[in-house]
């Protein structure tokens, strides 16, 4: 597939994983890839309970959707998805207007 072929099949499984369930707290979402994993990087105003439901079924979702074939992590950051955010460098595929 090649390493642009892979970015892209990680983008479009995770936008697929997040479907339906970004919650009102979240403020942006990126997503990179390393040789060893896949890592979803989450801003949100706050981290409730139901957010952690939330990310735990997507982080599933996505396992289901690439095979189990590559570990998935989450980094979750109570806070804006500014230059100090984990994910500001990597791949958004989600950002509410400010």
């Amino acid at each position: 597939m090649g390493p642009v072929g892979w970015a892209n099949y990680v983008v479009a499984q995770s936008v697929q994983a997040f479907a339906g369930l970004i919650g009102p707290d979240v403020t942006d979402i990126a997503v990179e890839w390393v040789d060893d994993a896949v890592v979803l990087h989450v801003a949100a105003g706050s981290a409730s309970d139901p957010l952690r439901d939330d990310l735990n079924e997507v982080m599933s979702v996505l396992d289901g959707l690439l095979g189990g074939a590559i570990p998935v992590r989450l980094l979750l950051r109570e806070g804006p998805g500014d230059d100090e955010w984990s994910g500001y460098r990597h791949r958004r595929i989600f950002g509410r207007r400010r």
